[in-house]
């Protein structure tokens, strides 16, 4: 299935700005989700700018166990960290990042720009992002840079696509690329929706080869059960060329109390196998995302960290690092050693 193989190992083959919606089927996204905090994406034009050329060596999760998406990650967006979305001074800075490595957190996804007048480069903050980057490098931490495509303007979110790409901080690139698969409005017919989201993949594949891509996507459970007009058609199959590692945005916080799939077990597991399902791969590598944590309660972070480790995912996390507390990193840290 992978462009590279990077997950041939069994090991390993034995998840925002994300929207989410409820559990009634007339609904389309939620309202308080965090790529909704404020104004939605506009055409804003990117300005150029010159980055430098990124290079790198292959490698395989069975050669190297660090691979990006493995383990505990912490998840960071631009309402956190840069001013014109977060205000002055953020909530989020470089030097939490010790915090998060020091918690355990292997791998920080870090939004790097967005399409809004408050991002008119092709990066929101370039010398904030670029101290994240360097300081989790410093802790030994992987850096996964991640976008949300629009579908408006292709060549703009390609644009930016580019620039990540291209980045390079202190002679080290990005570990990963991500894609945040989950803007419906830019682009109200489908298919020409999805053709844009395939050959973006695509083309963040090429660029970034031999180096992963990852695909940050709707619960399958809501576009397969409680939502099915939210993204009808989803393309799961012309995707899977061009996609190393699948991350639902299994928000068991989003659905209604008196919902069967309000219990974070059965909502993890569920979307992990439906996932793997529309890809007709057992073994494809799962990065399961929970939360948000800041309207979960301390039973059900034990019990999403329980269900990860009941499962076999490669990674896990919860969105995001602001709303997380020091008790869950702690649960989540160790959800795999028990």
């Amino acid at each position: 299935m992978t462009r590279i193989g990077i997950f041939s190992s069994p090991l390993l083959a034995a998840i925002l700005a994300i929207s989410a919606c409820s559990d009634d089927p007339a609904a389309t996204t939620d309202p308080a989700s965090p790529t909704s905090r404020s104004d939605a994406p506009t055409s804003a034009a990117p300005t150029t700018g010159a980055d430098a050329s990124s290079t790198t060596t292959s490698t395989t999760a069975a050669e190297v166990p660090d691979d990006p998406y493995v383990g505990f990650g912490v998840w960071v967006d631009v309402f956190d960290y840069v001013p014109a979305f977060a205000g002055n001074p953020p909530p989020v800075t470089p030097a939490d990042v010790a915090e998060m490595a020091a918690d355990g957190a292997r791998t920080l996804y870090l939004q790097t720009g967005r399409d809004d007048p408050r991002s008119p480069g092709r990066f929101a903050d370039r010398t904030r992002l670029e101290a994240f980057v360097r300081a989790a490098h410093r802790h030994e931490m992987q850096v996964v840079g991640w976008y949300l495509p629009t579908h408006i303007a292709p060549a703009r979110d390609r644009a930016r696509v580019e620039a990540m790409a291209d980045l390079e901080v202190d002679g080290r690139p990005l570990d990963s690329i991500a894609l945040d698969i989950e803007w419906i409005d830019g682009e109200a017919n489908v298919a020409l929706r999805n053709q844009r989201l395939v050959e973006l993949t695509e083309a963040t594949a090429e660029l970034i080869a031999p180096r992963p891509v990852g695909g940050i996507v709707f619960p399958p459970v809501v576009l397969d059960v409680l939502n099915t007009e939210l993204w009808p058609d989803f393309p799961w199959r012309a995707l899977e060329p061009h996609v190393d590692v699948w991350l639902p945005m299994a928000y068991w916080t989003y659905r209604e109390p008196s919902s069967e799939y309000r219990d974070p077990r059965r909502y993890t597991l569920e979307n992990i196998e439906r996932t793997r399902g529309h890809l007709a791969d057992p073994n494809v590598p799962v990065h399961v995302i929970g939360g948000v944590n800041d309207r979960a309660t301390t039973a059900e972070i034990q019990t999403f960290a329980d269900a990860v480790a009941e499962s076999d995912v490669v990674g896990w996390s919860l969105y995001d690092w602001a709303t997380t507390t020091p008790d869950a990193r702690r649960a989540l840290a160790t959800a795999a050693a028990r």
